[in-house]
């Protein structure tokens, strides 16, 4: 898993206020995004980590109105992508069985040159 910098700073509090009345008239999808927090915090599945990224993704970006980073920015990413903080913002969480190689060189292709390993950021 890496921490990707996309240099996109986003008012969080702003994105908060134009956004977060969408999500509180969607009571059955804070439900299941509620429950997918839960899930991967126990999580040990590789893959089932990737499956329920995509689907917290998928469900914040059908809510908001938003594509999700990955289908605007990064379609062939082999791997999933999860928007951090403010949508689209600063950092993204890419997770990709590929190798560290794989996904620097990814990234950088694309003009993001700041990734950090999980291990290099979480203590």
């Amino acid at each position: 898993m890496y921490f990707v910098h996309l240099g996109l700073k986003q008012n969080t509090e702003e994105e908060i206020k134009q956004n977060g009345h969408k999500l509180e008239k969607k009571g059955d999808t804070l439900d299941r995004i509620s429950e997918i927090s839960k899930i991967i915090s126990t999580n040990k599945s590789y893959s089932k980590f990737n499956d329920l990224i995509g689907e917290h993704e998928e469900l914040i970006a059908s809510a908001i109105d938003k594509k999700p980073v990955k289908q605007e920015r990064f379609r062939n990413f082999n791997g999933e992508i999860k928007s951090l903080g403010a949508w689209g913002g600063d950092f993204l969480l890419a997770s990709s069985n590929e190798g560290e190689d794989y996904v620097n060189k990814y990234f950088k292709k694309n003009g993001v040159s700041t990734i950090i390993k999980f291990d290099d950021m979480v203590l």
